[in-house]
C-alpha cells in the first residue's frame, strides 16, 4: 500500500473534506477542499452521509459499517474513514494487532497502540471504491499558479524603474570580481593602472547607492501591493453570498488576512529578486565556463548540490505552516468569541473557565510555532554549516590551484570572487523558497477564503414598491419537508406585509430569498421573484438605495451617530436628523441642545439599552425615501407606549412595508399576513379590510 499524502484542515469543520480528498488523492484524482464545498457547503460541517453524497459526485463509491467487534477490522478496504471521538473523522491507513495507522486532520500522520485506538474510534467505517465513472487527475505546480493568479487579489505591476534598477545592481554585482580579477593580474605584473582602481572604488560606490534606492522601492513596492491586495481582498470577502462565508468564523477570516503584509513582501521582494538571481547564475555561469573551463564547471556542481540539499525542509516547513495556521486561527476564534460575548462571560461567572479554553488553545499555537521553529532552525543551521563549508573549501581549492598553477592566478581570483557573489544569490533562491514554503498555506487559506475572480455584480434599481412572488417553494438543504411550498401573493406600492409564525418556520430565510440574500437554487426549490419590476433570478437589487432592511437585532457600529447614519444615507441634513429623532422617539436620550452627530457609540452600541439600540438603528427609516422597507421584529424589546409610537412613524411612511413580528396586536386594518409553519402547504395568507 502506497503512502497516503496528508491534508491538513484550515478550519474546524473541515476535517470530513480533508479525509475524502486524501482518499481521493490515493486513488489518482487531486481535489482542493473549494472544490469539495461546492457540492456541499455548510457551517457546521460534514456528516458520513455528506462524505458518501459528494465522494459519488466523483466516481467513488462509499459504504458504511458499524464495527462491533474489532476484529471486523482486518477485513475492511483501506484506506478507510472513520468516525472518531464522535466529533471527529481520519483516515485509517494501516491496522494490525500491534499498531493502528491514521491520519488526523487535525494533526497529521499519527501511530497509535491498540488500546488508544479502541478508545477513540466511535465505531463507524466508510469503505470507498472508485467506478467506471471514476477519472484520475493531478494538479500540476502550474495549475496551482494559475489558482492564485485567477483569484486578481494579488496583482504585480512593477513599471520599469524597478526591475531596471535591480538588473543593473546586479550586472553590477557580477563586474565586481571580473575588476578584481584584473586588478590582480596587473598586480602579478607590477603594472598597476591607477584607472582600474578608480573604476573598481566607482563600481563599488555606484553598487551601494544602488541598493539603497532599491530598498527605497521594496519598501514602496510592498506597501502598495499590500493595500491593493488589501482592497481586493475585502471587496471579494463582502462580494460572497452568506451560504459561502458563513462556514467561516470572524476570527479565522482576520486570521488569514493578518498574514498579507507576509505575502506581499515576498511577492514584492523575494520574487523578483529569485527572478533576477536566477538570471544572474546563468549568465555568471556561462561567462566562467568561456573563460575558466572545467573550474566553473565544478564550482557549478557544486552551487547546485548545495541549494538541493539545503531544500529538503521544503516539504515539512509547508505541513508545519499550515499546521501552525490552523492553531493561529482556532486562537483568534476563541478569542475574538470571548470578546464579543465580554459582559455574558462576566455576568454569568464563567471568565475563569473561558479563559482555560483559550489558554488551551494559545498552548495549541506555541506547540505549533514551537515545532515549525525546531525545523526552522535546523534549516538555518543547516545553510550556515554550508556557507562555512563553501568558503572553506573554495579557500583550500584556490589555495592548492595556485601553487600548482601560479600564472593563472587571475583565473582563480575571479573563480574565487564569482564564486562568493554567487552563493549569496544561490543561498538567496533556497532562503525565498524555504519562505515560500511556510508562506504557501496561508496563501492557499487567502485564496480558499476569497475564491477565484468573480464577475462584478451588476445592481439594477426597482421602479416601484410592488412585490410579486409566484409559486415559491423552499427547504434547507437535505430537509425532506419544505418549509413553504407553491407560495404566492402580492403587494402593490404601498401596502404593508405582516410576516408571523412560530420560531423555526422559515420568515427570516423568506426576507433573504426577497432581498436576494438566500439563493433558491437548490434541488426541489423553485419559483419567482419580482420586486419593482426586477427578477431575483435575473439581476440583483440596489439593496442600499431602493431597499431598507433592518435586521434583528439593529447592527451599530463603534464610531459616532453620524458616521453610523452616512453609510445609508449620505445626504441628509441636521434638520432632518431632528425630526427623525422625533418619530424614532429619541427625545429623551438625544436632548436637542447637544451636538447630536458627535455623540458617539460604542462597539455595538452597548452603552445604549436594548431598545434604544434598536430605535438608533430604525433612523435612517426617516432619513430617506425608500420604495420597499423591511423589519424583523421591529418592537421586540420596547415598551408598549415607545412600539406604538414606532409603528404610528412606520405606518406614516408610504413605502410597501414587509414586518416580521410574534406580536399579532401590531396588525392593522388595510394591512396582509402571511402566517408561516401553517396549512398545507406551510403557510396561510389573508387580508385585513
Amino acid at each position: 500500500m502506497k503512502k497516503i499524502r496528508e491534508k491538513l484542515q484550515s478550519q474546524q469543520n473541515d476535517c470530513g473534506p480533508c479525509c475524502l480528498a486524501m482518499i481521493l488523492d490515493y486513488l489518482g484524482r487531486d481535489v482542493e477542499l473549494s472544490e469539495l464545498y461546492k457540492y456541499k457547503n455548510t457551517a457546521v460541517g460534514w456528516s458520513m452521509g455528506d462524505i458518501k453524497n459528494v465522494a459519488k459526485q466523483f466516481g467513488v463509491d462509499a459504504t458504511v459499517f458499524r464495527i462491533v467487534n474489532m476484529k471486523g477490522m482486518s477485513s475492511i478496504l483501506l484506506p478507510a474513514i472513520l468516525y472518531w471521538d464522535f466529533s471527529h473523522f481520519v483516515v485509517l491507513e494501516k491496522y494490525n494487532e500491534l499498531e493502528v495507522t491514521i491520519l488526523d486532520p487535525n494533526y497529521g500522520r499519527k501511530t497509535l497502540n491498540k488500546d488508544t485506538f479502541i478508545k477513540f474510534f466511535s465505531g463507524y467505517c466508510m469503505e470507498l471504491r472508485p467506478n467506471q465513472s471514476f477519472t484520475k487527475r493531478k494538479s500540476s505546480l502550474r495549475d496551482k499558479v494559475s489558482k492564485i493568479r485567477n483569484t486578481k487579489i494579488w496583482n504585480l505591476k512593477f513599471g520599469k524603474v524597478y526591475p531596471t534598477v535591480l538588473v543593473g545592481y546586479n550586472i553590477l554585482l557580477l563586474i565586481i570580481p571580473v575588476l578584481i580579477s584584473k586588478l590582480i593580474n596587473e598586480l602579478s605584473t607590477r603594472d598597476i593602472n591607477i584607472n582600474q582602481v578608480i573604476i573598481l572604488i566607482g563600481v563599488i560606490w555606484l553598487t551601494t547607492g544602488l541598493n539603497y534606492i532599491l530598498e527605497k522601492f521594496r519598501n514602496q513596492k510592498t506597501i502598495i501591493l499590500e493595500e491593493k491586495s488589501t482592497v481586493n481582498i475585502y471587496e471579494k470577502l463582502f462580494s460572497l453570498t452568506e451560504s459561502e462565508i458563513c462556514r467561516y468564523h470572524s476570527g479565522d477570516i482576520m486570521s488569514r488576512i493578518s498574514i498579507n503584509p507576509q505575502i506581499c513582501r515576498f511577492l514584492a521582494v523575494e520574487v523578483p529578486n529569485m527572478i533576477i538571481s536566477i538570471m544572474l547564475i546563468f549568465f555568471a555561469s556561462l561567462y566562467l565556463i568561456l573563460n575558466t573551463g572545467i573550474y566553473a564547471c565544478m564550482l557549478i556542481l557544486l552551487l547546485l548540490l548545495i541549494a538541493i540539499i539545503n531544500c529538503i525542509f521544503i516539504t515539512i516547513l509547508m505541513k508545519l505552516s499550515k499546521n501552525e495556521s490552523y492553531k493561529r486561527s482556532i486562537l483568534r476564534s476563541v478569542a475574538n468569541d470571548g470578546i464579543l460575548s465580554y459582559n455574558f462571560l462576566i455576568g454569568s461567572g464563567i471568565t475563569y473557565r473561558y479563559l482555560k479554553k483559550i489558554k488551551s488553545s494559545l498552548s495549541d499555537y506555541v506547540q505549533s510555532q514551537i515545532d515549525r521553529g525546531i525545523v526552522e532552525a535546523k534549516s538555518i543551521t543547516f545553510q550556515q554549516a554550508t556557507s562555512t563549508f563553501f568558503s572553506l573549501l573554495i579557500s583550500i581549492m584556490s589555495l592548492v590551484i595556485v601553487l600548482l598553477n601560479p600564472e593563472r592566478s587571475g583565473e582563480i581570483a575571479l573563480i574565487s570572487s564569482m564564486a562568493m557573489i554567487l552563493y549569496s544569490p544561490t543561498m538567496g533562491i533556497v532562503s525565498s523558497l524555504i519562505n515560500m514554503a511556510n508562506l504557501y498555506p496561508n496563501i492557499e487559506r487567502l485564496v480558499d477564503l476569497v475564491g477565484e475572480e468573480q464577475i462584478p455584480k451588476t445592481f439594477t434599481k426597482i421602479q416601484n414598491g410592488t412585490v410579486n412572488v409566484d409559486g415559491l417553494s423552499y427547504r434547507y438543504d437535505d430537509a425532506s419537508t419544505y418549509l413553504f411550498k407553491n407560495l404566492s401573493f402580492s403587494l402593490k406600492e404601498g401596502d404593508t406585509l405582516f410576516i408571523t409564525g412560530k420560531s423555526g418556520t422559515g420568515k427570516t430565510s423568506l426576507v433573504k430569498i426577497l432581498l436576494g440574500l438566500q439563493s433558491i437554487s437548490g434541488e426541489g426549490n423553485e419559483g419567482n421573484i419580482i420586486i419593482g419590476g426586477v427578477n431575483l433570478l435575473d439581476q440583483n437589487l440596489d439593496l442600499r438605495r431602493d431597499i431598507c432592511y433592518i435586521s434583528h437585532p439593529s447592527i451599530l457600529f463603534k464610531g459616532t451617530l453620524k458616521s453610523n447614519l452616512k453609510l445609508f444615507c449620505p445626504n441628509y441634513t441636521i434638520e432632518e436628523l431632528m425630526l427623525a429623532i422625533d418619530k424614532a422617539n429619541l427625545s429623551d436620550i438625544f436632548p436637542h441642545a447637544l451636538n447630536i452627530e458627535n455623540l458617539f457609540i460604542l462597539e455595538n452600541g452597548t452603552n445604549f439599552s436594548t431598545g434604544q439600540r434598536q430605535r438608533i438603528g430604525m433612523l435612517r427609516l426617516f432619513l430617506q425615501e425608500y420604495k420597499v422597507i423591511i423589519l424583523d421584529e421591529p418592537t421586540s424589546n420596547m415598551d408598549s407606549e415607545n412600539a406604538k409610537a414606532i409603528m404610528a412613524a412606520i405606518n406614516a411612511l408610504e413605502s410597501t412595508k414587509i414586518i416580521i413580528t410574534h406580536d399579532n396586536e401590531l396588525i392593522q386594518p388595510g394591512s396582509k399576513q402571511l402566517e408561516l409553519g401553517v396549512g398545507e402547504n406551510g403557510y396561510t395568507f389573508k387580508s385585513y379590510k
